[in-house]
């Protein structure tokens, strides 16, 4: 298993979908291609030190594990994305 299927299976997929009405496997489908893309864009981000302390900072009060979609500040993960 690679580290980012770790990621993956770390996500609530049946929460999204439910949340955007789509099958369960579009919704993991999506996901995986989604979840590389995002840490790609964040390690491109990170790859110097001005982008790698912004980074950290923004990520530091995030401490809590998600468990469902509740538990996801989509207005802060979008600053962050």
């Amino acid at each position: 298993m690679s580290d980012l299927d770790g990621l993956i299976n770390l996500i609530p997929i049946g929460d999204i979908a439910k949340k955007l009405g789509i099958d369960e496997n579009i919704a993991r489908t999506a996901v995986a291609v989604a979840v590389p893309a995002i840490v790609g864009g964040l390690a491109a981000n990170a790859s110097n030190a001005d982008g790698a302390k912004k980074l950290e900072s923004a990520l530091g009060h995030h401490d809590k594990a998600v468990t469902s979609l509740d538990d996801v500040d989509e207005a802060d993960g979008a600053k962050i994305v």
